[in-house]
């Protein structure tokens, strides 16, 4: 299981960025509004409302604004020792439920501090996070008979 330590809110700043670095703990960044664009030194990604991404601990990377489109975020900082990677994962096919769990983690925890729950809930995050949507094939029967 996660274990929670923070959580920040980046607010629209067209100038807003900051430099190349590492951190050692785990970030999962869930955008609300505008465009985020993350480097990672190798790779650019660009990231828009509803978007997510998660970048593990010991990656080494930097973040942007866009300035046309001044990026809105919550970034959750948490350890969980089960996650294991080198790469930032992102989540572009929009899960309006991840976006929905971090405006509510964000206002229960500026309501009710330390919030005694926040462990279960940045792990169920998570396991949306990396929920992977299955297609489902449809059968259509045809009810209209030809008399």
């Amino acid at each position: 299981m996660a274990k929670f330590l923070h959580v920040g809110k980046v607010k629209p700043n067209k100038f807003w960025h900051n430099t190349y670095y590492v951190h050692p703990y785990h970030e999962l960044i869930v955008v609300l509004n505008g465009i985020m664009h993350i480097d990672d030194g190798n790779e650019k990604i660009t990231l828009s409302a509803e978007e997510s991404a998660l970048y593990p601990a010991g990656v080494y990377h930097r973040e942007q604004s866009d300035p046309d489109y001044p990026v809105e975020s919550f970034f959750f900082v948490f350890e969980d020792k089960n996650l294991q990677s080198e790469k930032i994962s992102c989540k572009s096919d929009a899960i309006p439920l991840l976006k929905t769990m971090a405006t509510t983690f964000w206002e229960l925890y500026h309501s009710e501090n330390p919030l005694p729950f926040a462990d279960e809930y940045i792990s169920l995050m998570l396991q949306l996070f990396f929920f992977k949507q299955k297609s489902v094939e449809k059968n259509f029967v045809n009810t209209n008979r030809i008399a």
